[in-house]
């Protein structure tokens, strides 16, 4: 022996729930893996991932929601101050940050895009 344990995950990582009528509605998980659950994926009518709803703080309350499209991250929405209103708008393609939004004047509207690109990030003022 080399005196290394297996590291053992305690409690739940996988919670279902279902509707009245037996239909999968979505399927919770703990990203921690440490039995909180903590972000909740849904399905699409195609069978994919379509939204994650994400609990940053990991106090059930979610304040990040992940949108998905063919299986692939396109765009989420974070309310970062937990005022229950987004104050930041990424946008993926092809796996990777394009673009981020933001409303830094807490007026409920993205006022400043940062875009990624080739040649670095772009900053442009809104209003």
């Amino acid at each position: 022996m080399d005196g290394h344990r297996p590291q053992l995950r305690r409690g739940v990582d996988r919670w279902e729930y279902f509707s009245a009528d037996g239909a999968l509605e979505k399927v919770g998980f703990s990203r921690a893996n440490d039995g909180k659950v903590d972000a909740w994926a849904y399905q699409g009518a195609d069978g994919q991932v379509s939204r994650i709803d994400v609990s940053t703080r990991r106090d059930g309350t979610v304040n990040r929601l992940e949108f998905y499209e063919g299986g692939k991250l396109a765009r989420t929405e974070e309310d970062a101050d937990a005022d229950g209103k987004p104050e930041k708008w990424e946008t993926w393609r092809d796996g990777a940050l394009a673009s981020v939004e933001l409303d830094t004047n807490r007026d409920g509207q993205p006022d400043r895009r940062l875009t990624y690109g080739p040649s670095g990030v772009k900053t442009t003022k809104l209003r």
